[in-house]
């Protein structure tokens, strides 16, 4: 298992050098970042727009953190993938397992993806015993599992871009060749770009769920608020109560919420004082209201859906 000092669970921390796109000996932009974007994509099977997937379970992490306990062991097993002996069978690697070969449009890149380029990104994966390429977002971006992901990114585009699958973009070789701007750059589109993205859909969710417990307290308060959605109870002088008259057009769904509503108005009631509440009794074989008015313009959820149908268009 790993050391305690790996950090496995750690929040991510901004890292400004990350967020600066490198340069080339002249100054100028690197060209090709997009290819090392594209590759990433590939291996996150990450479309455009798309916000990344969670990081990997940890039961399908067992065999790898069994065998590795820092970033460096996984860098000897890259450096030496010709005498690498896989960690888990290449046939339970998920990546690229229903991948569509030829040539592809990812993105704003172009890749070619063959069965060499399949085999080379499994037979890695295998080695390292890594069933999915997921980073998990939610940790430090120096996290084993964010520094493997980086390593088997940056190797396996290397490998692949001098097998020819980049050959349909402008690459600059020296971009590719040099490790520390592959770095930057990883970096940058992983823990930058995808981590707003997947931060902003979680705040769009929160602003979603809100959104929808307020529509929901809102219906709530219309149906109560109307009159004719309560049944009409009648005193029974036998059960020293009032008896719950039958609704024909309350469904079953807003009959109950009636019946949860006892219980909390009965202990505001108790807490305020001074509130007298009636004693009501649920027949086991209800009586139908004399007085069926139904409301209008309530939430669908709340009518009968029997009744509902038998209503004449208008």
């Amino acid at each position: 298992m790993p050391s305690q000092n790996i950090k496995k669970n750690t929040a991510p921390t901004e890292d400004t050098h990350a967020l600066v796109m490198p340069r080339n000996p002249d100054g100028v932009v690197v060209s090709g970042i997009e290819a090392l974007h594209t590759h990433i994509r590939v291996l996150w099977d990450l479309r455009p727009r798309q916000v990344p997937p969670p990081g990997p379970l940890g039961e399908t992490l067992r065999e790898f953190y069994h065998r590795f306990e820092n970033a460096q062991q996984v860098q000897e097993v890259a450096d030496n993938m010709l005498s690498a002996t896989a960690i888990i069978p290449a046939s339970e690697v998920k990546v690229l397992q229903d991948v569509r070969l030829g040539r592809r449009f990812v993105g704003s890149g172009i890749i070619t993806i063959d069965k060499k380029f399949v085999k080379h990104v499994q037979s890695f994966m295998a080695a390292i015993g890594l069933r999915f390429w997921r980073p998990n977002l939610a940790e430090a971006r120096d996290s084993l599992l964010n520094l493997v992901c980086r390593i088997s990114a940056i190797e396996t585009f290397q490998k692949c871009f001098a097998a020819g699958s980049y050959r349909h973009m402008d690459v600059n070789l020296w971009y590719v060749d040099n490790i520390n701007t592959l770095n930057a750059i990883y970096n940058f589109f992983v823990h930058h770009i995808a981590t707003e993205q997947s931060k902003k859909k979680v705040n769009r969710t929160g602003q979603h769920d809100g959104r929808g417990i307020l529509d929901i307290q809102s219906d709530c308060k219309a149906i109560i608020q109307d009159s004719d959605s309560h049944s009409d109870d009648e005193y029974d002088e036998e059960t020293k109560g009032y008896i719950i008259k039958k609704l024909p057009f309350r469904s079953y769904a807003a009959n109950i919420f009636f019946r949860r509503l006892d219980p909390v108005m009965l202990t505001a009631a108790q807490q305020v004082g001074g509130t007298a509440i009636r004693t009501r009794v649920l027949l086991a074989t209800p009586q139908l209201t004399m007085f069926p008015e139904a409301p209008k313009l309530l939430p669908l959820d709340f009518y009968d859906p029997k009744w509902f149908n038998t209503l004449e268009s208008s």
